[in-house]
């Protein structure tokens, strides 16, 4: 089974203005397929929940639906690291055991 990448926060990445601006500059569009491959659907659907999202179209608005739901992949110092951008904001997601650490 595949490992699920975490969602990376200021605590768990060395993410200053200026890793960020890096890892944003350096970013690629892909697909939501991309993303939940590379990411892992549990992580995904955690931060869909927190964001207010809903699971199923008959429920309310789903992430899948939301045209304004962007996904990217990047990297930073040879980690890969995936982002979703909503709102103006980036929300990242990489493998804690790959040397990105703080």
């Amino acid at each position: 089974m595949r490992k699920e990448l975490c969602e990376l926060t200021k605590n768990s990445l060395f993410l200053n203005k200026q890793i960020a601006s890096t890892i944003d500059e350096n970013s690629q569009r892909v697909t939501r397929q991309t993303l939940l491959r590379n990411v892992g659907l549990h992580s995904v659907r955690d931060f869909e929940d927190r964001m207010g999202f809903s699971a199923h179209p008959a429920h309310g608005t789903t992430m899948a639906g939301d045209p304004t739901v962007s996904y990217y992949k990047s990297s930073f110092e040879g980690n890969l690291i995936y982002m979703i951008g909503f709102c103006g904001f980036f929300t990242y997601f990489g493998d804690l055991d790959e040397g990105i650490l703080s």
